[in-house]
C-alpha cells in the first residue's frame, strides 16, 4: 500500500465519528428540502439542551454531554427556556401567607 493511500485510511478512520455525523446531517438536510422546513441538523442540539433543562437535567450534567469546557457555554448558547417555562419557575417562589410569615423571612 502507498504511503499517501495509508493516510488517508489512517485519517478516515481517526476521524470516522465525524464523517458517520456528516452524514446524518446531509441525510436532515435533504429531508428538510423535501418537506420545506427551514431548520438545519445543529437547531437539533438547541432543541435537546433545551428540553434538558425544562425536564430538571443537571446543567453541570447536559454541559458534560454536550462536551462543552464550561457550563456557561451551554446555558449561553444552547438553552432557550419558554415564557411558559420562565412562569412555572416563577410560580416556585413560596409567597407568605400572612404578615407573620413575612416578617420571619425578613
Amino acid at each position: 500500500m502507498n504511503e499517501s493511500k495509508r493516510t488517508i485510511l489512517l485519517y478516515l478512520y481517526k476521524f470516522r465519528e465525524n464523517i458517520r455525523s456528516y452524514k446524518y446531517t446531509i441525510s436532515f438536510s435533504k429531508i428538510c428540502n423535501l418537506y420545506d422546513f427551514e431548520i438545519n441538523f445543529h437547531s437539533l442540539r438547541h432543541t435537546y439542551a433545551t428540553n434538558c433543562i425544562m425536564n430538571d437535567i443537571d446543567i453541570k450534567s447536559l454541559s458534560e454531554i454536550l462536551e462543552h469546557s464550561s457550563v456557561s457555554i451551554a446555558l449561553d448558547i444552547y438553552v432557550h427556556s419558554s415564557l411558559e417555562f420562565k412562569k412555572a419557575q416563577i410560580q416556585k417562589i413560596k409567597v407568605p401567607n400572612s404578615v407573620a410569615e413575612l416578617v420571619v423571612l425578613l
